[in-house]
């Protein structure tokens, strides 16, 4: 590893290049950004439904289904209430138990942000979206039985494909009954152009 000069600094990021030598000893530089961690929360109704948001990102310019999600921005918060916090103002949601999954990166050839995971259980809605006026949010209640079909059906957002992940992270945990069977069955996805 070189030499590391910021390229951009911003609000919530930073742009950084590092030179680093190759396999075979030549120079390269990498561009990456510097980011907070963040908190994302894969949240479970008692009747096993998972509340997701469909939230409308500006690189994509369309809306994603992702779980609710925030930066680690607030001083003397702990990775739990930020979570807790994240998840009630973008939902209006809380849960009765959180349990914490290793942490990960969050996008480990973009960014050195790390990810905490968190698996709510006993997620009711207690009150309205709080999100900030750069958001545009709608919550959504999908059914755990049905979330490959609707990954694999939906033809309008995009949609991240961690859902799954987590869904299978609550059923090796035992949060979640396993299904008796889809809802539905599969149908094959058309790509999109």
């Amino acid at each position: 590893i070189g030499d590391k000069n910021l390229l951009f600094k911003g609000k919530h990021l930073d742009l950084w290049m590092t030179s680093y030598f190759d396999n075979n000893g030549k120079k390269q530089e990498w561009e990456w950004v510097e980011k907070k961690d963040g908190v994302v929360i894969f949240a479970i109704t008692p009747d096993e439904k998972v509340v997701l948001i469909k939230n409308y990102r500006v690189p994509f310019q369309q809306y994603i289904i992702e779980c609710p999600a925030g930066l680690l921005d607030k001083e003397n918060e702990s990775i739990e209430d930020a979570a807790r916090r994240e998840l009630l103002e973008e939902t209006g949601y809380t849960v009765e138990k959180l349990t914490p999954l290793p942490v990960v990166p969050q996008s480990a050839a973009l960014t050195n942000g790390l990810a905490h995971f968190f698996i709510g259980t006993g997620a009711r809605k207690v009150s309205e979206i709080q999100s900030e006026d750069t958001e545009d949010i709608e919550v959504l209640e999908l059914p755990l039985t049905e979330l490959a079909n609707y990954y694999l059906n939906n033809q309008e957002f995009l949609f991240n494909l961690g859902i799954l992940a987590l869904y299978h992270v609550a059923l090796e945990l035992g949060l979640v009954r396993p299904a008796e069977k889809w809802a539905c069955p599969p149908k094959r996805r058309v790509a999109r152009k």
